[in-house]
């Protein structure tokens, strides 16, 4: 059996996605990819998998999203498969359409979050698209078979608005860990003292990170602002941004502006290879977002790593978050109170111990990428190997 994942960037593939990726290969399902190129490619040869390169841009761009159709349906006739797979918004819609188009028996798709034509601060624009985004999405899901979401307030949002119907929808809680990559033994004492000279960070220093692209959206001003605060009284306290900025994308800070905005309690270290590593030199990870997310893995992975989480109170993060157990859930857009959560934390060793502990607890009996691969394979392709 044949199957197609669509999805709109090469990182994303690689990174979020191997590990379905690989569970696809392993279970016997002919896998194919289908995304744009990019310095991952040799990687995803390396799964086993057939990657069929194809142009679309995340942002809106009417001529280069009907080649992205016209080319989606084309590959799905030549290569006839028995099941397409749709990331994210633009595969959801142009997907589903092209698939059905050219035949395909079993389509599915993937909320991973609302995405930016439902954010109010990306302005008029997107707020005149977003009724027109809604009923694409309505006319794609009538075309799709199930759609997988990782929180169920994201499925209460499509099916309270009429735009999918119950029975479609499939509840996978986030899309996992690899548990065997990210674990707290497999980095040692001394790399992370190593890691810890070569970011330029004293061994007494508090570490506080945020991983995300450097859009506002995610909370990037409020973390440097907590950051600014705590400084005052915790002098080693360093925050640390990992992540890079997003061309084209409206909401994203400029490179000028994060680095304008370093000093000795905040360090931007734009995008790294080497995030468990990071997260495990990390005292607390946090992720200030201002919007609902799908289930963030930077906060799966932080969680994975045996770290206290600290969140905003919005769908998807609120959801894996425990709140007073393995971290604290704040409102967004409040930086005083995002500092008060740190603060109980950074006094108290004993506690960002004990949560980091549970956070490890939390991802092995939930987010454990095996378990949730297999409810993918089962639940949403309906595949028996």
């Amino acid at each position: 059996m044949k199957v197609a994942l669509v999805v709109t960037e090469n990182f994303s593939a690689w990174h979020f996605r191997r590990g379905l990726l690989k569970a696809a290969v392993k279970s016997g399902l002919d896998t194919y990819l289908i995304t744009p190129s990019g310095e991952y490619d040799a990687l995803l040869t390396g799964l086993g998998v057939t990657h069929i390169p194809a142009q679309v841009d995340r942002v809106i761009n009417p001529w280069q999203d009907l080649r992205f159709v016209h080319s989606l349906y084309a590959t799905c006739q030549k290569y006839k498969f028995d099941i397409v797979h749709n990331i994210s918004i633009k595969p959801n819609i142009y997907g589903a359409f092209a698939g059905r188009c050219a035949g395909i028996r079993c389509i599915v798709g993937s909320v991973t979050g609302l995405g930016n034509v439902y954010i109010d601060e990306m302005g008029i624009p997107h707020r005149l698209l977003r009724p027109w985004v809604t009923q694409l999405y309505r006319f794609a899901f009538s075309l799709t078979d199930r759609v997988w979401f990782q929180n169920p307030e994201d499925v209460q949002f499509f099916v309270s608005r009429g735009i999918l119907p119950p029975e479609k929808a499939v509840l996978i809680r986030g899309s996992g860990v690899d548990l065997q990559e990210f674990s707290p033994s497999l980095v040692s004492a001394e790399s992370t003292k190593r890691l810890r000279h070569d970011l330029g960070l004293g061994e007494s220093a508090i570490v506080i990170t945020m991983v995300s692209r450097a859009l506002k959206s995610k909370g990037v001003e409020d973390f440097i602002e907590a950051c600014e605060m705590l400084a005052l009284r915790f002098p080693s306290v360093t925050g640390l941004l990992v992540g890079d900025v997003e061309y084209g994308n409206p909401l994203s800070f400029s490179k000028e502006f994060l680095s304008g905005k370093e000093s000795a309690y905040f360090r931007w270290l734009g995008w790294r290879h080497d995030i468990r590593e990071i997260m495990k030199l990390s005292d607390i990870v946090v992720l200030p977002s201002q919007f609902r997310e799908g289930a963030p893995k930077s906060l799966l992975e932080a969680m994975a790593m045996g770290k206290p989480i600290v969140t905003t109170d919005v769908p998807g993060c609120r959801d894996i978050v425990e709140d007073g157990e393995n971290g604290y859930v704040v409102p967004p857009r409040n930086p005083s109170a995002l500092a008060g959560a740190l603060r109980h934390l950074i006094l108290n060793e004993p506690k960002r111990l004990r949560f980091g502990e549970h956070s490890r607890c939390l991802v092995l009996k939930y987010f454990d990428m095996e378990k949730i691969n297999k409810d993918i394979l089962g639940e949403l392709y309906q595949w028996r190997s």
